[in-house]
């Protein structure tokens, strides 16, 4: 089988990092710029994608070809680019058992997934000129001249330089990982990761968006409440937050939610306010209602949730949203209440309940519905680790076990199982 080694560069107003690459390439200023390409040891070629030149037929075929291995640094990153510039809509994606993705190699043989760190640790040798080039590659991509031939023509030649090498780099690393392939099981379950990544899950948008526009009233009204309490401005401020209890003689080192729920009993009824408006200020579960609106898709639908082996002991990594840490819900009447939140007012909500923002971020997972004629089952990660435990326990015989269930969506999560808590 052949190997197709593959570079591209692109533009556009959005960060892949914050909202996701499947919510990037929807943007209209989103911009296939240079796609660099060579099979095997063979020379690198490159093309300037502009209006009246796009990606080779050629290439297009070996792309669309099963039997041509497909290798980018960031596989999923350079696949779902390509897909929309060769005109696939939002749902379909080239298929990424096709694809090796060298960053995720990396990761699984324990090197870093920075590619400049692993570069460094591969012991690969990056001639000076490379390093100064691939700086001026973002400028040299936007500084289009078309009212000077000449100056246009060097800055394609540049442009094409650079890109090439960076095939060629790519060629490198591959070599020196050769010894580090990844078993087919791994590939399979890549795979599979990156099709859960292309379906994605349905979102609620008119639900997110109305409990969004609650907990803003909600902070606008109770940031001037923490203001006139503690005489703080920002309340999300700890180091001021912190002296500020000190004053009021109360020594903590922290001023996390679990540190300060802590603090709540014994102190006296301002602080025992501040400290709870502090609690309720500073909930990290709404801000993932901001963080789904930012990255769902034209079609509705969240994409792109899993990083396939993104922590070293080959836990999975999370996207724009924790879907693995969504918060537990404990409300008796869910229904009741999610109904309350989409058609309710704020002033209906607010007199319902003070705790705005607790109630909205226990139905952060009901904006996740199932599509036409589906349904969606949620599993409690919690739950799940306490039986495992529980079962490793009773098989084991070993007693120290049974104390880890009190903490099992931490400790277990992160030293024993290798599991997501929440």
């Amino acid at each position: 089988m052949r190997k197709l080694y593959i570079r591209i560069a692109v533009r556009g107003d959005c960060d892949p990092e914050r909202t996701g690459v499947y919510r990037c390439i929807e943007s209209k200023q989103f911009a296939l710029m240079a796609v660099a390409w060579a099979y095997d040891g063979e020379e690198a070629h490159c093309t300037i994608i502009t209006k009246d030149s796009g990606i080779p037929d050629t290439l297009k075929k070996a792309i669309l070809d099963p039997q041509v291995r497909k290798i980018a640094y960031d596989a999923a990153f350079v696949r779902i680019c390509l897909s929309r510039a060769l005109g696939m809509t939002a749902g379909h994606y080239l298929p990424p058992n096709q694809w090796e993705c060298v960053k995720s190699l990396a990761l699984y043989a324990g090197f870093p997934d920075d590619e400049r760190k692993l570069i460094d640790a591969l012991g690969v040798e990056m001639l000076p000129h490379q390093i100064t080039l691939n700086e001026l590659l973002s400028k040299l991509l936007l500084e289009e001249h078309p009212d000077d031939p000449f100056a246009e023509t060097a800055r394609k030649h540049a442009v094409s330089i650079i890109i090439c090498d960076q095939v060629d780099l790519l060629r490198e690393i591959c070599e020196k990982l050769e010894d580090c392939q990844l078993p087919e099981s791994e590939q399979v379950i890549y795979a599979l990761t990156q099709r859960i990544n292309d379906h994605g899950v349905q979102i609620d948008c008119e639900f997110a968006k109305k409990a969004l526009g609650h907990i803003d009233h909600w902070e606008t009204e109770y940031t001037e409440l923490f203001r006139k309490v503690t005489g703080i401005a920002d309340p999300k401020a700890a180091d001021e937050f912190r002296l500020w209890l000190a004053k009021h003689g109360i020594e903590t080192d922290s001023v996390s939610s679990e540190s300060l729920s802590k603090l709540k009993f014994g102190v006296d009824k301002q602080a025992r306010l501040a400290i709870e408006l502090w609690r309720q200020l500073n909930k990290t579960g709404v801000k993932k209602y901001a963080a789904i609106l930012e990255s769902v898709c034209s079609d509705g639908r969240l994409r792109g949730l899993y990083e396939y082996y993104k922590a070293r002991n080959g836990r999975f990594g999370n996207g724009c949203v924790q879907v693995d840490n969504l918060p537990v819900s404990r409300l008796c009447q869910i229904y009741h209440a999610r109904e309350n939140v989409l058609k309710g007012s704020y002033e209906q909500l607010r007199n319902a309940t003070p705790l705005v923002p607790s109630l909205v971020c226990e139905l952060l997972p009901t904006a996740f519905i199932p599509g036409t004629q589906n349904d969606l089952y949620v599993l409690e990660y919690e739950a799940l680790e306490n039986c495992i435990t529980e079962w490793i326990s009773k098989e084991s015989g070993i007693v120290a076990y049974s104390c880890i269930l009190e903490k099992a969506n931490e400790h277990v999560a992160e030293t024993g199982l290798g599991m997501a808590g929440g």
